[in-house]
């Protein structure tokens, strides 16, 4: 079972990738069907009902012309306060 931190730092990558794709004006049926995915592809990993690797990531970030690096980054920020918070 994973821990809560690690569901924290999911939860901070869910978010940083529906905040760039809502700032890019996409939906989560059209982003699915650029990844050539059912259109709930999106919203079940927004939800946290699926989890995707890193080439998905990649992906993601490349149609939503998102820096990775900028979104790796920030999760470190945020999941360094989580843990601060949690020892």
């Amino acid at each position: 079972m994973a821990s809560t931190v690690e569901r924290a730092e999911y939860a901070v990558l869910q978010d940083l990738l529906r905040r760039a794709r809502e700032a890019k004006g996409i939906s989560q049926r059209n982003l699915s069907a650029k990844l050539g995915k059912m259109s709930s592809y999106i919203q079940k990993i927004e939800s946290g009902e699926r989890r995707i690797d890193v080439i998905e990531f990649l992906r993601i970030c490349d149609i939503l012309q998102t820096d990775e690096h900028s979104i790796l980054k920030e999760i470190r920020a945020q999941c360094a306060g989580i843990k601060k918070r949690k020892s």
